[in-house]
């Protein structure tokens, strides 16, 4: 069987080394810096456009086996749930690429 946290480590959309690894904008005037992102080097962008590539491969992939499941709540949710992970992925992806 297998276990909760390996399937949140293999598919989970929270990474939080990736988080740390950000580095956070410094000025002088911090108030208006609170929250902020120093830009990407070109490597980290790419990277982050493959992340992003692979999130969003995945949730097509689980899409098409949801759709072959039988009519059912369970069906619904999870449709609802690829829904809204795929528009987060591209507000998230908007966000931090553009």
């Amino acid at each position: 069987m297998v276990e909760r946290d390996e399937i949140r480590a293999s598919c989970g959309p929270h990474d939080p080394d990736r988080e740390r690894s950000l580095p956070l904008a410094r000025t002088s005037d911090a108030r208006a810096q609170v929250g902020t992102v120093a830009p990407l080097s070109p490597r980290a962008t790419m990277k982050r456009k493959l992340e992003f590539h692979f999130e969003r491969q995945w949730e097509l992939y689980r899409l098409s086996v949801a759709e072959g499941m039988p009519d059912s709540a369970y069906k619904t949710a999870v449709l609802a749930g690829i829904a809204h992970k795929l528009k987060m992925l591209d507000r998230m992806e908007a966000a931090s690429l553009g």
